[in-house]
């Protein structure tokens, strides 16, 4: 089987996590490149069945009101003011859950499917849930209740995305599922792009379920042989479909595709800044002729080399390597359901009950002296909500400032860490100190104008930085659609 047959696969999958880490790697990879995302510690058990009912209730309570109110906007609006208490709510367990259970079900019941898989999200990220079977079930009932094109689309849109999860549990059923809600949401919106989309990864699941059969037929035939053709199609699964590169480089090296042969038997060797630098560019003109998923990991691949001789670069080197690093993140980023800049939600009030408007800005660095941030607020007596992640490149000591006419709250990881009612009086705003792991954060900013001057910015001083810098767009980051 030649390379030319296998580079048309195309899917989305996460780490095979299970492989095995070969000797051959070992000492290579002891000094193991910077990652785009350290990995999540582990979740935390689902709480009791008491303590969810007591929780379930106590949220029923407090938000007896809004459950009252049966319109699709208003449920909607709840389902994104549930998400918004759930961060208030991370050192309470039983509560944060049933608030995002909550969250999941009163939004995919108003058809609206990008609050909803957020609301998933948040639950695996805190909680060992089964986050595929909960996707599929509310973007079915949002499909069912979606009732506008807008809607429909982010149907589709949050189907495609759940694709990646589904492959990466070997369930292709599952992944078929979605593709085909994906295609019918899509067509019910009219929309001609998200459905061709939809039936590209139709046709990308089936074919990377034939390489996954294909896969295990070659696991087979190695016990009995060592055959190269069954070393290239183990290798190429497990390293370009499943990301696996410890578990599948090895196999590539023993494959009867030459060039690929080649490559992955230098990059079991020794290797030196030089050579990290020269086998980056080689796996990243492959990823080149590739599409997809396939595209997607060996693109990632490329960059953690460069990331490892990143230091030793300099000149037109160093910046073609910090190029392709971004955009092999930003392409991650994207597959992970991230996108830049932070969700705004603009209110009339000060109270944030009150929603007019929604949009994503890329900083929060706004001085709008005497006008309005938007047509819909006004210019006085307006609130913000800005909500999504922050993203830390390197673990340390940060300095976050708040700088606003008038008032603003902050928190971090669920945490508040900064409550001004009155910034207008200081100055140079009000500094949060902060030890920071690298990854990413949570982040909620809370911001209202009562008359006159309205303004808010949010800097931060990073580890080794001399003086204050707005957030930069590359550090913000919101789920899903927007």
């Amino acid at each position: 089987m030649s390379i030319m047959r296998l580079i048309g696969v195309t899917a989305a999958v996460a780490i095979l996590s299970a492989a095995p880490n070969h000797a051959a790697l070992a000492a290579e990879r002891d000094r193991a490149p910077a990652t785009l995302l350290p990995p999540a510690s582990a979740p935390a058990p689902v709480p009791d069945a008491d303590s969810l009912a007591r929780a379930q209730r106590m949220v029923r309570e407090v938000f007896a009101a809004d459950f009252l109110l049966n319109d699709r906007l208003s449920r909607r609006a709840l389902a994104r003011r549930l998400i918004d208490q759930a961060a208030d709510t991370a050192e309470e367990p039983a509560a944060r859950f049933a608030l995002l259970s909550d969250a999941r079900d009163v939004a995919a019941a108003a058809g609206d499917a990008h609050t909803a898989t957020r609301a998933i999200r948040q639950l695996a990220r805190s909680f060992a849930v089964d986050p595929l079977s909960m996707t599929l079930a509310a973007l079915m009932a949002a499909r069912r209740a979606a009732d506008s094109p807008q809607l429909l689309a982010a149907v589709a849109s949050a189907a495609l995305d759940a694709i990646d999860m589904a492959v990466a549990a070997d369930d292709y059923a599952a992944a078929s599922r979605l593709a085909d809600l994906a295609e019918q949401a899509a067509t019910a919106a009219r929309h001609v792009s998200l459905t061709l989309q939809s039936r590209q990864r139709n046709a990308e699941v089936a074919t990377i379920r034939q390489h996954y059969e294909r896969s295990h037929t070659a696991r087979d035939l190695l016990q009995q042989r060592d055959d190269p053709q069954a070393h290239l199609a183990l290798g190429w699964f497990l390293c370009c479909i499943k990301n696996d590169w410890n578990a599948g480089l090895p196999h590539l090296a023993g494959g009867s595709d030459e060039p690929l042969k080649r490559l992955a038997s230098r990059e079991l060797s020794h290797l030196t800044d030089s050579d990290r630098y020269e086998i980056a560019g080689d796996w990243w003109d492959l990823a080149q002729r590739l599409t997809g998923l396939t595209q997607r990991h060996v693109y990632g691949h490329a960059a953690e080399h460069y990331r490892q001789a990143l230091p030793a670069l300099t000149g037109l080197r160093r910046s073609l390597a910090e190029s392709r690093i971004g955009q092999a993140d930003a392409a991650a980023l994207v597959a992970m359901g991230l996108r830049p800049g932070l969700a705004a939600e603009l209110h009339r009030g000060t109270t944030f009950s009150s929603p007019v408007a929604m949009r994503v800005d890329a900083q929060v660095d706004f001085d709008w002296g005497e006008d309005a941030p938007d047509e819909s607020t006004g210019k006085d007596n307006f609130s913000i909500r800005w909500s999504g992640l922050l993203r830390v490149r390197e673990a340390g000591r940060y300095e976050l400032v708040l700088v606003a006419n008038a008032g603003a709250r902050l928190w971090v990881d669920g945490r508040l860490v900064a409550d001004e009612p009155n910034l207008s009086r200081l100055r140079n705003g009000v500094r949060v100190p902060l030890d920071l792991a690298a990854g990413l954060h949570a982040l909620r900013l809370d911001y209202w104008d009562t008359t006159g001057i309205a303004r808010m910015r949010l800097l931060w001083r990073p580890p080794a930085a001399s003086r204050d810098q707005p957030v930069p767009p590359d550090a913000l980051l919101h789920e899903g659609g927007g």
